[in-house]
């Protein structure tokens, strides 16, 4: 599991009445919780998955109050890893 920091650039906009408005935004910070896992099926290969959930707190505006800015993510993968089953060729 992993927390920490995030940082976004959020904007609010939308259509009132038919009438498009731009209520601004700016830089939002908050935090962000994850998990993920990666297993080995071949000597070089591997398969990943990763979720996160970033929260940057509610937003307020002259035209909007009180939104919600969260984010979820999920990453799948796969790696390969250079070199021989006894490891890269590169000292880590």
């Amino acid at each position: 599991m992993a927390r920490g920091g995030a940082w976004a650039d959020v904007s609010v906009s939308g259509t009132v009445f038919g009438m498009p408005f731009n209520a601004g935004g700016g830089t939002a910070s908050g935090w962000v919780v994850g998990v993920g896992a990666e297993y080995a099926f071949r000597n070089n290969w591997s398969a990943k998955i990763e979720y996160n959930l970033f929260d940057f707190g509610s937003d307020s505006s002259t035209f909007i109050t009180g939104n919600s800015v969260t984010l979820q993510t999920v990453k799948v993968g796969a790696n390969y890893r250079f070199g021989g089953p006894g490891g890269p060729w590169w000292p880590f």
